[in-house]
């Protein structure tokens, strides 16, 4: 019996606690293998939602407004890609052509001839529109070449800053319209009439003041208890506002400093400016999605068969020419009034754009150690791929833009409804936009 007692009160031998000790160990390591694969699946899947996020952000933003582009401006303005001269517009003053001065880069350089495209780094997009929720706002004093403002009937939701463009559109005559730019900042105005101050200019778009002086813009609207006539409005120039849409790809440090593209530590976004300036004289920027690594466009042409696309062949720059995109084709430039089958319809200007096939290049917001051997900025558009920095994760997204309105064929003057004004409600737009 004592032998049978000090047995049962025995405790585990060395062998077994070791046992005991390697299954619990296995158990462990296999649950924590578990709990880190979990893990690092989540992280991926946190990841690639990001990046689907920016992506949508970053096209989404840019596709609403590019959609838009050339809605109530000239076909040849639509896109700016450089300076260009001898330009022809429909409603030009007696005829005339004009020259265009050209938006800055995104690096704030003057843009020379075709300034947008890069096959080793980000392209940028310049395009206008006219803004179909302002208006209506008829001229009540009115405008010649010698005017320092332009006077008009309210209400003016917000600000007008310095470098907006105006388009003056006359409404009788010889339906002239002429396109003024913003010198100083107006206010908002609830009723009555807004002044604005005009830039100097003679016909160089988008200060083309001398042409003001066709009689058409001394057609203005009387006023009465803040809101112009209902008679009055027949005839009065109107005032519309045009949007310009500047994208391009700016790199900061961590501290907010602007960096050369690919700067190891820096931070990609899409920015947006729109030509304005602030009461410092400043280029009001603004940022559209975080960590857009690259913007890269490329142009269809569908009225030619030959060369539809040009801006997507990797290391091919886009030329000034039919190859690519011509500011000044042998067949001249298009204009509202060309047929559909008319040479200046199926040459290369960028009035004759279809679509624009946009690419982002969209990256992890932080490095992940486990992409260490990650360091190639895929390819997109015409830039090839190329070395970037390690240990992000990448994503490239394209979407195709339709741009409809360059295939107009007459200018759009908006109909108006004829509420009276006594009543305190404003026009209606009832032509469309």
């Amino acid at each position: 019996m004592a032998n049978l007692h000090r047995r049962a009160r025995r405790g585990y031998s060395l062998i077994e606690l070791m046992v005991a000790i390697g299954i619990s160990l296995v158990v462990i390591a296999g649950a924590l293998l578990l709990l880190r694969g979990q893990e690092r699946s989540f992280q991926v899947t946190s990841g690639d939602r990001y990046l689907q996020e920016a992506s949508r952000v970053a096209l989404g933003h840019l596709g609403r407004n590019l959609s838009r582009a050339g809605f109530g401006v000239d076909p040849a303005l639509a896109f700016d890609f450089g300076p260009m001269n001898a330009v022809r517009m429909d409603r030009a003053y007696q005829g005339q052509t004009f020259s265009t001065s050209s938006a800055p880069t995104g690096a704030g350089a003057a843009c020379g001839a075709l300034c947008r495209d890069s096959t080793a780094g980000p392209d940028e997009i310049v395009f206008r529109s006219r803004d179909p929720a302002f208006g209506p706002h008829p001229l009540t004093v009115a405008a010649t070449s010698a005017s320092v403002a332009l006077t008009f009937a309210g209400p003016v939701r917000s600000p007008l800053l310095p470098g907006q463009i105006l388009q003056v559109a006359c409404y009788s005559g010889t339906m002239t319209w002429a396109y003024v730019q913003v010198s100083a900042a107006s206010t908002a105005h609830a009723d009555g009439t807004v002044t604005v101050p005009i830039a100097a200019g003679t016909t160089t778009f988008p200060r083309q003041n001398a042409w003001l002086d066709d009689p058409c813009f001394g057609g203005v609207a009387t006023m009465a208890g803040g809101a112009p006539t209902t008679a009055s409005l027949a005839t009065a120039a109107e005032v519309f506002k045009v949007d310009q849409f500047h994208y391009f790809i700016r790199t900061y440090d961590a501290a907010g400093a602007e960096q050369p593209w690919g700067t190891p530590g820096a931070r990609p976004w899409l920015m947006l400016d729109q030509g304005l300036t602030d009461a410092g004289g400043n280029l009001v920027t603004s940022t559209v999605a975080p960590d857009v690594e690259d913007l890269q466009l490329a142009y269809v042409f569908p009225a030619d068969a030959a060369t539809p696309l040009v801006g997507a062949t990797a290391g091919v720059a886009i030329t000034d020419d039919d190859a690519g995109v011509n500011l000044a084709p042998a067949s001249g430039c298009p204009a509202y009034s060309d047929p559909a089958d008319a040479a200046t319809r199926s040459n290369h200007h960028p009035g004759n754009i279809g679509a624009v096939r946009v690419s982002v290049v969209i990256r992890s917001a932080t490095a992940d150690p486990a992409l260490a051997g990650e360091t190639t900025v895929p390819a997109a558009g015409n830039r090839a791929a190329l070395a970037g920095e390690p240990g992000f994760r990448r994503l490239v997204v394209e979407t195709t833009v339709d741009v409809r309105n360059l295939g107009a064929l007459a200018p759009y003057y908006p109909s108006y409804g004829t509420y009276p004004a006594a009543s305190g409600s404003r026009q209606l737009n009832v032509g469309g936009g």
